[in-house]
């Protein structure tokens, strides 16, 4: 499981495209905002939680989920949207 800040980072611009869609609400077509780690790994935000202010992020396979305060959070953790 990806957890805790990665020693990598993201380009600035990736960073403020996620921002972006994390502000914005910006889902793909299956109500989902899908996003990757820059350590690998995968997972998506629902529509609904973000529109609620919960940032919860559920990893594929069923891997578990992490909980963010906000938006800042989950791109220091090292996500980002894909």
């Amino acid at each position: 499981m990806i957890t805790g800040k990665s020693q990598h980072e993201w380009s600035n611009g990736l960073r403020d495209q996620t921002r972006k869609a994390l502000f914005d609400l910006l889902p793909s077509p299956d109500g989902r905002l899908h996003m990757k780690h820059i350590d690998g790994g995968f997972g998506s935000f629902e529509l609904l939680d973000l529109l609620k202010g919960k940032f919860i992020l559920r990893l594929k396979d069923n891997a578990g989920e992490r909980t963010f305060a906000n938006a800042e959070e989950v791109i220091s953790a090292g996500w980002a949207v894909d």
